[in-house]
């Protein structure tokens, strides 16, 4: 016994021993490569072999990406101990650039450190994006080491979430930021977002989730000549009326959700190539004018309201291949040919967003089909997915119509879990205007769906 608890003793004491002794086959293998392993890894899966040993550790410490979580602190004493981790980590490294830097901080934070830290990523470390997760704290302003950004040409994207103060001075310069995300970001004043877009010469992509109910912001104002990408999603939850104002003319990429209460679109004719549009108001024609070049377009139910009327109004769509468009809040049939005649060249509709509840109107409920089609289902339809199926009769006869009139359609895909067995069966043996089209019915109840030629 006593020999066995000095074995167990001398073990507990020698971990290094340990270490060498546990080494398996992979753990031999030279540094180098071993770097290369784990970066073939999902981030996750990469940090989680620390736990092996201290050579992982040590490895983990040169990883291309680092990721630093705060656990829960009560004191700012285990703050200190997380920082000093994160430190000994940057220590290990040297000064290795680090290609993604993140990090998310809890409630109990020391700004002092966490702003000297950033201070030693952006100019020791070659950083080329960096992602900061603060705690929900209104009454801390976050200024950064905003001089050292105007030295840094190796930042190319930052993300900023949590619900602190973004106060930006007017001065500050990111010299190549190339995106920046936004996410439930408390700001100073309309200035600071301002500011912070303004100061960004080359940026390409800007994304902003406002889902916070009181941000201080009231107009959001962008002024960028490269950008190409545009996310904006206000949630409704938000209490402050927002004028948006955007002069970016060369986006190409548009997605819109949430509430406005004046806007204004400065975009070059022909430039944006997809676009989502989720608006719960009125469209203007300036906006439906700069989405008409699109060859993607995908429009909600919050917008097809505003848009059943004036479908006579609405203009010709001459790049469109592939729309999506939910009919979940209004089925009419008729609505829907008309604007797909502003689609020529229109190859893939998909008509999505389930019912909900009783918030649905039906119209035209003796629907009488048009002789002509639009030249869109006659000529280039190739893919109809219907995802917001109810099984009604008008949607019954509305599918025969599509099959009948699509000459060129290769495959209708129809979640069918409401229609009626014997519906299914007339849907199977519906007249098709194209012989190489496939009708594939899915139902919910089964998670792989069901095939049929």
């Amino acid at each position: 016994m006593l020999l066995r608890s000095g074995k167990k003793l001398s073990h507990k004491n020698s971990c290094a021993d340990i270490d060498e002794i546990n080494e398996d086959v992979i753990t031999r293998l030279p540094v180098d490569v071993l770097k290369k392993i784990l970066c073939l890894l999902p981030e996750s899966e990469a940090n989680r072999t620390r736990i092996l040993s201290y050579k992982w550790t040590e490895i983990c410490a040169f990883l291309p990406n680092l990721r630093f979580v705060m656990p829960s602190c009560v004191s700012i004493q285990q703050a200190n101990k997380f920082h000093s981790f994160v430190d000994a980590t940057l220590a290990i490294r040297g000064t290795e650039p680090i290609k993604r830097f993140s990090i998310s901080y809890s409630k109990i934070c020391n700004y002092r450190r966490a702003d000297a830290l950033l201070c030693t990523v952006v100019s020791q470390y070659k950083v080329q994006e960096i992602e900061l997760m603060f705690p929900d704290d209104h009454r801390k302003r976050i200024r950064f080491c905003w001089p050292l950004f105007k030295t840094c040409e190796t930042l190319v994207v930052l993300t900023l979430k949590g619900k602190f103060v973004l106060d930006v001075p007017g001065d500050v310069l990111f010299p190549c930021l190339k995106k920046i995300d936004l996410v439930s970001i408390v700001y100073s004043c309309d200035k600071s977002l301002t500011n912070l877009i303004s100061g960004c010469p080359e940026l390409e992509e800007l994304n902003v989730e406002r889902l916070i109910r009181d941000d201080n912001l009231e107009i959001f104002k962008v002024s960028s000549p490269f950008l190409k990408r545009l996310g904006m999603n206000f949630s409704q939850e938000t209490s402050r009326v927002l004028v948006v104002d955007i002069d970016a003319p060369k986006i190409e990429y548009l997605d819109i959700i949430g509430q406005m209460y004046r806007y204004k679109f400065s975009i070059e004719p022909l430039c944006i190539i997809e676009a989502h549009v989720t608006i719960d108001g009125s469209i203007s024609k300036e906006l439906l004018s700069c989405l008409s070049s699109a060859k993607m377009l995908a429009l909600t139910n919050e917008t097809i309201w505003d848009l059943t009327g004036r479908a006579y109004n609405l203009p010709v769509f001459p790049n469109l291949v592939k729309l999506e468009i939910g009919m979940d809040s209004i089925w009419d049939p008729n609505w829907l040919l008309s604007l797909l005649n502003n689609m020529p060249i229109l190859e893939h509709i998909t008509l999505s967003e389930r019912l909900r509840s009783h918030n649905h109107i039906y119209l035209n409920s003796d629907w009488k089909p048009p002789v002509e089609a639009p030249d869109c289902l006659s000529l280039n339809m190739k893919e109809i997915l219907i995802n917001n199926e109810t099984g009604t009769h008008e949607e019954f006869i509305f599918i025969k119509y599509l099959l009948k009139h699509s000459n060129n359609l290769e495959k209708l895909t129809i979640n069918a879990d409401r229609f009626h067995p014997k519906r299914v069966e007339k849907i199977l043996s519906f007249p098709r205007g194209s012989s190489l089209c496939q009708i594939h019915l899915n139902s919910l109840q089964d998670p792989d769906g069901s095939s049929y030629i």
